[in-house]
């Protein structure tokens, strides 16, 4: 969690850019957590199952010419653009009792361009995020539907 603070302060200092971030959601704006196949709940997990979970999550964003998609006047000499995708993760439980590890991706946007357009973008990367992880295999689970922590687990 320290690092996921580090990480986007980071972002959020960095000079000449702007930057946007949300939490991953459904199209119609549910929050969701993703299930990460190939994890057990109450094990300790490797790092790489993790990893690759974030990975195939900001797979879309390494080609060099993937903000010409999100910004209308995107200059690739120009200007700049960075996605960024962290996921806290940790067992959770739905209400049905299915107990499975869960991340909360969290996605954060930098660009040159203004606010209000890194803002417009960021909208459009948080849905394409979304249908990625269904096409590859991430199960998005509504955050509606996981169970409630007892009072004495709450940090």
């Amino acid at each position: 969690m320290r690092l996921l603070l580090v990480l986007l302060t980071s972002l959020i200092l960095a000079s000449c850019y702007h930057t946007a971030v949300a939490p991953l959601s459904s199209p119609g704006g549910q929050l969701v957590v993703v299930e990460i196949p190939g994890a057990r709940p109450g094990r300790k997990n490797p790092d790489k199952v993790i990893l690759d979970a974030n990975e195939k999550l900001s797979s879309p964003f390494h080609a060099r010419g993937w903000p010409l998609k999100y910004f209308s006047d995107f200059s690739l000499s120009d200007d700049g653009a960075e996605v960024a995708v962290l996921s806290p993760f940790g067992d959770m439980e739905t209400k049905s009792g299915r107990e499975f590890v869960g991340a909360l991706p969290i996605i954060a946007l930098r660009s040159t361009k203004s606010a209000e357009s890194t803002e417009n973008a960021l909208r459009a990367v948080v849905a394409d995020v979304y249908r990625n992880a269904r096409k590859q295999g991430l199960r998005p689970i509504p955050v509606d539907d996981l169970k409630e922590q007892p009072e004495e687990a709450k940090p």
